[in-house]
């Protein structure tokens, strides 16, 4: 008996805490719901990090640049001022401090592949505590991996593909006029070429090929249609701007008459060296020389026919009519460039569009790192039951001992009485 009133066993201990089991819950409870906001919104929030894997790709990447020839460099992508203008952009993603979040270092863009490799792969990793939920990180997110694609979209549909249309409207010369038509057309066909070249497969648009629009495009203002603007040009004498024609070509042919005169009297010299000359070896270069400066004037002469002939076709009748019918004539090729320019615009539009896109390594966001939030209610919940245990033991055993001891001698002095 006396080992029996000087310890407590387990299960005496087990007794006294499961009469205020309610109490122990309720601990336990208040511990559990503790723990998990702790975890979820402080310790997580601080810690965790949300980290997406893709790769990204449009005409231009495998050079670094953009369509318009500027640099593509990644790292901007999460500056300050790109993120900025990528948050003013969606509502949705209001409230979040991107300048707090570079500040502290708390986004990376890591680049998980060459920089000259054709498809460019990336890891982007932000702080979770930036986010109100996980369906504005994953949408922040995305708009950060897709930028660089909707940058060069968007750079692709304004460049200007019309941009010798534009010389030849600005002209006052017929010639220039004509040589931006052929600029036109070379550079339309030589896009055509880039993106026939870029394919390592078919590309249809509207159900023809890039090859039926680049020999679509190869008829409008061919070479004989050049040719033939060029000799109409010529046999014709036409001049855009007369009026300052006019006014410019006495001058002109008073110069070219200067040059003329110039190199007669370099002609009448050499022939006269070479006449006198004792070394015959030096023959050979004094003719070649009076060679060059007679085709020179012979050219030159002709320069102030054409002016003449010219001026002749300024004050002839016909001037207006000729300027109308060549003009028409022009601005009919014109027309057709920039029909097969629209045309251009729009397929190559479509295909910047088909081949430009991001490629995500998984569609699900997860946060990483941080403490599990079911563990941790678990384990709140234990130490919450444990310390109410205690706590309990610490009140109630030494009453529960004495009421043990009260009925121990109880019983001792029935015993004694029975005995007796």
């Amino acid at each position: 008996m006396e080992n029996r009133e000087s310890g407590i066993s387990l299960s005496e201990i087990f007794k006294v805490i499961v009469k205020k089991i309610w109490l122990v819950i309720l601990v336990a409870a208040l511990f559990l719901a503790a723990a998990v906001c702790a975890v979820h919104f402080w310790y997580n929030r601080t810690t965790q990090t949300y980290s997406i894997s893709y790769t990204i790709e449009f005409p231009g990447l495998e050079n670094n640049e953009y369509p318009d020839g500027t640099p593509f460099r990644y790292n901007s992508v999460v500056s300050p001022s790109v993120l900025q203008s990528i948050v003013g952009s969606n509502d949705a993603l209001s409230g979040i401090d991107v300048e707090k979040m570079v500040r502290e270092d708390d986004i990376d863009l890591a680049l998980t592949s060459g920089a000259n490799s054709a498809e460019n792969s990336f890891t982007l990793t932000v702080g979770v505590g930036y986010f109100k939920n996980g369906p504005q990180a994953a949408a922040f997110m995305r708009a950060v991996a897709e930028y660089p694609v909707e940058r060069a979209k968007s750079i692709s549909q304004g460049i200007a593909a019309d941009g010798y249309l534009s010389v030849f409207d600005n002209a006052n010369a017929f010639q220039t006029k004509i040589d931006a038509l052929s600029d036109q057309r070379d550079y339309v066909l030589s896009r055509y070429d880039d993106m026939i070249a870029a394919l390592s497969v078919e590309y249809t648009f509207n159900g023809r090929t890039l090859a039926d629009y680049r020999a679509e495009a190869a008829l409008v203002f061919d070479e004989s249609a050049e040719e033939y603007l060029d000799a109409l040009l010529a046999t014709g004498h036409y001049v855009l701007d007369y009026e300052q024609y006019a006014e410019s070509a006495q001058p002109r042919m008073d110069t070219i008459q200067k040059s003329i005169a110039e190199n007669e009297l370099r002609i009448a010299a050499l022939v006269e060296q070479r006449d006198s000359a004792t070394d015959s070896s030096y023959l050979e270069s004094y003719n070649s020389r009076i060679a060059e400066l007679t085709e020179e004037n012979v050219d030159l002469r002709l320069q102030i026919e054409d002016i003449q002939a010219s001026l002749d076709w300024i004050n002839s009748d016909s001037r207006d009519a000729d300027i109308a019918d060549f003009t028409s004539r022009l601005n009919a090729c014109r027309n057709l460039l920039a029909s097969v320019t629209s045309t251009y615009k729009a397929v190559y539009s479509n295909y910047f569009d088909s081949i430009s896109g991001v490629v995500y390594t998984t569609n699900k966001l997860t946060a990483q790192g941080g403490i599990n939030v079911f563990a941790a209610a678990i384990a709140g919940a234990v130490v919450g039951a444990i310390l109410a245990g205690i706590g309990i033991c610490i009140k109630d055993l030494p009453s529960y001992m004495r009421q043990r001891r009260d009925d121990a001698a109880s019983e001792n002095n029935q015993d004694v009485s029975a005995e007796q």
